[in-house]
């Protein structure tokens, strides 16, 4: 079973407790909401799924197949001009 999802043990999937390299996915997108100074609502729409989705993720919820993929579809577009 994987470290740490949540649940009965309190923790959060979101919670960096390891110091591990890397960030987690929710903490990807609350640091570009954060950053952009975007919102749930909009950002969820620019992804492709509800706000209530978004905010379960960036809770630490395991997001489905669909809005997982919906994520990295969103996170590995290329926005580059030209």
């Amino acid at each position: 079973m994987p470290e740490n999802l949540g649940g009965q043990d309190g923790g959060s999937p979101c919670a960096v407790e390891d110091g591990g390299p890397g960030m987690k996915l929710c903490e990807v997108l609350k640091e570009y909401r954060w950053v952009r100074q975007v919102g749930g609502s909009e950002l969820a729409a620019e992804i492709g799924f509800s706000a209530s989705t978004l905010s379960r993720i960036e809770h630490g919820e395991m997001p489905s197949g669909a809005s997982l993929g919906k994520v990295l579809t969103w996170l590995l577009r290329d926005d580059t001009p030209g």
